[in-house]
């Protein structure tokens, strides 16, 4: 077979060779073997058949797989010396059998895989190698990372980070020396306008006194910053103003605001908080806006500035929040519940009625006038000025001695004042009904309380009696007595004589009773005596008990001018026909009105 003749001929020509020979073919067989292992999946099932399928020439000789054989002889041929002579065979050996082979050795077909290394294993020994080359790697790169981020932490331990600016100046990888030097020098170079809402000035910052520790201002900001982190600080922003802005002082800034306010603010219109009024169109309070004004407020302003001067601004433009501002808006809850509850107050309306006559008319503009708004929008009723309505409703009402203007029942205008006899209101009583009845939102017809009344009211200024009264006119030296409009007594009078100083007093009156017969006396003198004594049949005062109607049987005329001659005392001498009759219709209560 062509197998073992080739296993003849390796053995044939390794027995005749020298020792490098031999050296030589070994190292064939060994490559040839490397080739076999790494081609075995293809080369292990071309060899199957030609193993199955071999017979061995001599049965009783043990099969021998030829790469096998090859490697040991190439290992021990390799490691006899060059000069080492030649082994032969053992008598009987076939030509070209390898000494130490017994000649019927069988030799199996090259193309037998090796069995001595398996292909698992030199996958598993390949993956440790890349496993070692790997992990070399990843030291060489930690060590490498890891001297990169300490040279940062020392660098950054020193230095800003990136992205480090103070007022817009940028101070990345810069030492704190650096950024005290740069913060000196901005700081006593800068020079600032200010305008804006009627300003318009400039100035350094040597007139503001501007100063700032700028050596503690690096210190502060470095210290703060953290090299450990670098890695991540480095992409961030460092604003670090604040710390520039919390050193700085201009201690002169009041002095330059006050001055430039002095004048501004002259003329400026005051802010005015937002509040509530009464709207007549809508009968009800309303909520009124804020008004800014014009003023401008020092604190605001000096904060303007001083933020600008903490940016180094070169122009500070002012704007509407360094106005004194309002401290109440429109959208304040507290405004709406103001209006709400002064509502409250301007529901009544009502007529206040004396004597069935309607005196003045309670509405919600009126009302209104009493309801209090503190400036914090605290609703009240003001009763100071409910008091101050009603003292001159009262005055007004106050019908006693008033000047009266009637017409009488004849046509005659007359004005007449003075006498006891009116209206006269209860002022305290009046402030409490109507404070009761608005507070209620009261719509009834409220009665004036008097402490006097009297028999009718048509007005004030006007008649305030009935239609039952007695007029006496002193012009005409006449009275008449009226009731309901109609005359239903009158007579010719002589009244006191003026030139005596013994007038008949004017004004109204009310008759106060009435006496038959009665003696008059005067004063009493200081002998102890009256200083007269008149008898009368018919008597009746209406001023006290010394002024009154009564007859007189002295008298010879009446009437005319008579009055200034034989005038009476004060009284109103009548016809004893006339006394009488008087005297038969007069009531106590009656109005008298006298007049000249």
């Amino acid at each position: 077979m062509a197998k073992h003749s080739k296993g003849k001929h390796v053995a044939s020509s390794v027995k005749g060779g020298n020792a490098a020979e031999q050296a030589s073919v070994s190292a064939e067989i060994a490559d040839s073997k490397d080739v076999e292992a790494a081609k075995e999946s293809g080369l292990a099932s071309q060899s199957e058949e030609p193993k199955n399928s071999e017979k061995v020439e001599n049965a009783d000789a043990p099969a021998v797989d030829a790469p096998e054989q090859a490697v040991e002889f190439a290992a021990s041929s390799a490691d006899a010396p060059a000069d080492a002579p030649a082994v032969d065979a053992p008598a009987g050996t076939p030509a070209g059998t390898p000494a130490g082979t017994s000649a019927n050795t069988s030799v199996s077909s090259p193309a037998q895989p090796d069995r001595g290394v398996s292909p698992s294993s030199e996958a598993a020994q390949g993956k440790r190698h890349n496993l070692r080359t790997a992990l070399i790697a990843s030291a060489c790169v930690v060590v490498v990372l890891g001297g990169l981020y300490l040279g940062g932490v020392a660098l950054f331990s020193t230095h800003f980070m990136p992205n480090t600016n103070v007022a817009g100046i940028d101070f990345s990888l810069k030492t704190p020396q650096d950024m005290q030097a740069t913060l000196d020098n901005t700081l006593a170079n800068h020079t600032f306008s200010v305008v804006g809402k009627g300003l318009n000035f400039k100035v350094s910052s040597e007139d503001v006194g501007l100063t700032s520790d700028n050596a503690a201002v690096a210190q502060d900001i470095i210290s703060k910053e953290n090299p450990w982190m670098w890695p991540v600080e480095i992409f961030n922003q460092h604003d670090c103003t604040d710390s520039f802005t919390e050193s700085m002082h201009a201690d002169g800034l009041d002095a330059v605001v006050s001055s430039q306010l002095e004048v501004v603010n002259a003329d400026a219109v005051q802010p005015t908080n937002a509040t509530i009024a009464f709207d007549e169109g809508e009968n009800k309070f309303v909520c009124v806006e804020e008004i800014k004004g014009t003023a401008i407020d020092a604190d605001a302003l000096k904060n303007t500035i001083l933020e600008g001067l903490l940016h180094l601004e070169d122009k500070i433009t002012l704007t509407d929040a360094v106005l004194v501002q309002p401290t109440i808006l429109v959208d304040d809850p507290r405004v709406q519940a103001a209006a709400d509850q002064a509502n409250e107050y301007v529901k009544a309306e009502f007529d206040v009625v004396m004597s069935d006559t309607p005196v003045v008319h309670v509405d919600p503009k009126l009302t209104s006038q009493w309801v209090s708004v503190s400036p914090e929008l605290e609703v009240g009723f003001d009763e100071a000025a409910l008091s101050a309505w009603a003292a001159d409703v009262a005055s007004a009402c106050n019908t006693v001695g008033s000047k009266r203007t009637y017409t009488r029942p004849d046509g005659k205008q007359i004005t007449v004042s003075g006498g006891t006899y009116g209206w006269k209101i209860d002022r305290d009583a009046l402030v409490t009904q109507v404070t009761e009845a608005v507070k209620a939102g009261s719509t009834q017809p409220l009665t004036v309380p008097v402490l006097q009344s009297g028999t009718g009211f048509n007005g004030l200024g006007g008649q305030d009696w009935g239609s039952r009264y007695i007029d006496v006119d002193l012009s005409e030296q006449y009275a008449r007595f009226y009731d309901n409009g109609s005359l239903i007594w009158e007579s010719v009078i002589v009244s006191g004589n003026p030139n005596k100083g013994k007038s008949t007093p004017t004004g109204v009156y009310s008759a106060n009773q009435k006496a038959s017969p009665t003696v008059l006396r005067g004063r009493i003198q200081s002998d102890g005596k009256p200083e007269y004594e008149s008898p009368v049949k018919y008597w009746m005062p209406f001023i006290g008990n010394s002024v009154g109607f009564h007859d007189a049987s002295w008298q010879s005329a009446y009437g005319g001018g008579r009055y200034l001659t034989n005038g009476s005392r004060g009284c109103i001498n009548l016809p004893y026909n006339a006394a009488e009759s008087l005297y038969g219709i007069i009531k106590t209560g009656d109005v008298v009105v006298v007049h000249g």
